[in-house]
């Protein structure tokens, strides 16, 4: 811009030599400060080491190291993260933290500490109910959604049937949910006709959801298997 600015300029050769000078000291500048914007994280740490207290800024850089695959960075970066006594400094961003953190947790496999977390964020979900705009997914739906998922992973069977029943509480649209988890249960415990059924039972009614299409895979690969264990024994 001020190239194009200067360009139509006259002046003198010594005053057109200095403010050529000084167009090339801030290009030089803006070079060495484009790695702060080289990527998402990148951009967070640049913003959390400019102000350290900035708690959101934090939160945004524990996502992103989520998104890169960072999930121990990301840990360290919610534990370090100073919430107050009673996490009175995380305010309106209370959700986002524990969500995120509980995110991190879970990429971890410290499953424990991620469902207190997943709970700190069903606990404070209602305040921020409103935010989600028309059509997609509630605070509180997506918590115990979440929460849900975690059982799932620990087979925790119950306890996942019951926390996606609250997820459909506050989503109705999310009954699908119910298939996709008893399709888990039965593949985990050899039924295989059954997780098949209720995996494209989840399918229809949430056409495209990915852990329904690989477990509904893994359940036809294991009968496909079987019957041709079944058809070797039987020659």
């Amino acid at each position: 811009v001020v190239v194009e600015c200067l360009r139509h300029t006259r002046s003198t050769p010594w005053r057109n030599g200095w403010l050529g000078a000084v167009i090339a000291l801030l290009a030089l500048g803006t070079f060495n400060y484009s790695h702060a914007f080289s990527s998402e994280v990148k951009v967070w740490e640049h913003s959390v080491a400019a102000r350290p207290e900035n708690t959101r800024a934090r939160i945004y850089l524990g996502a992103a190291y989520i998104k890169a695959g960072s999930c121990a960075q990301a840990v360290q970066t919610f534990d370090a993260t100073d919430t107050g006594a009673h996490a009175e400094k995380l305010g309106r961003n209370a959700f986002l933290f524990y969500m995120n953190f509980a995110a991190a947790l879970e990429c971890q496999k410290q499953f424990d500490r991620a469902e207190k977390a997943y709970r700190s964020a069903i606990d404070v979900a209602a305040a921020v109910q409103g935010w989600a705009p028309l059509g997609r997914i509630s605070p509180p739906a997506r918590a115990w959604a979440r929460l849900a998922h975690l059982y799932v992973m620990e087979q925790r069977w119950d306890e996942a049937f019951a926390a996606q029943q609250q997820a459909t509480r506050f989503n109705p649209r999310m009954g699908w949910m119910e298939y996709s988890i008893r399709g888990n249960m039965y593949l985990s415990t050899n039924q295989l006709d059954e997780a098949a059924a209720a995996f494209q039972k989840a399918l229809d009614l949430r056409p495209g959801d990915r852990d329904s299409q690989n477990g509904l895979a893994q359940a036809n690969a294991a009968i496909l298997a079987r019957q041709r264990n079944g058809t070797l024994i039987s020659k």
